[in-house]
């Protein structure tokens, strides 16, 4: 891992008795994609039983993270694994969220972003 040969990310979480916290250590956490996050934080809270939810922002989850995670996975065909959230809609009913459609971007080599569509 990237980050824990960077920065003792683990041993930290070792060492304070985190590791509750971590996938890494307990199986029983789920990993979901950043834009599910943000539609998830903005429905669960809400009176609505169904509503439309448009996630748009920088840069969320990278296609390579999202192809591992169930139903987001459905939407990655055909993008490229360098490539990153930039435009999600979600459909939440009665309780259940559901991913209808992804946009990706990328970047180049000065860091400008790149919108690829779907």
């Amino acid at each position: 891992n990237i980050l824990n040969e960077k920065i003792p990310f683990f041993e930290l979480l070792k060492s304070r008795n985190l590791t509750t916290f971590s996938a890494a250590f307990n199986p029983s956490l789920k990993t979901i994609g950043h834009h599910y996050a943000h539609a998830a934080a903005a429905v669960l809270r809400s009176p609505f039983e169904k509503a439309l939810v448009f996630v748009l922002d920088g840069a969320g989850s990278s296609v390579s993270t999202l192809r591992n995670i169930g139903k987001e996975s459905d939407l990655t065909a055909g993008a490229r694994e360098d490539t990153y959230e930039h435009l999600s809609v979600y459909l939440f009913d009665r309780g259940e969220l559901t991913p209808v459609k992804k946009e990706f971007m990328s970047f180049d080599q000065t860091g400008e972003r790149k919108s690829l569509g779907t």
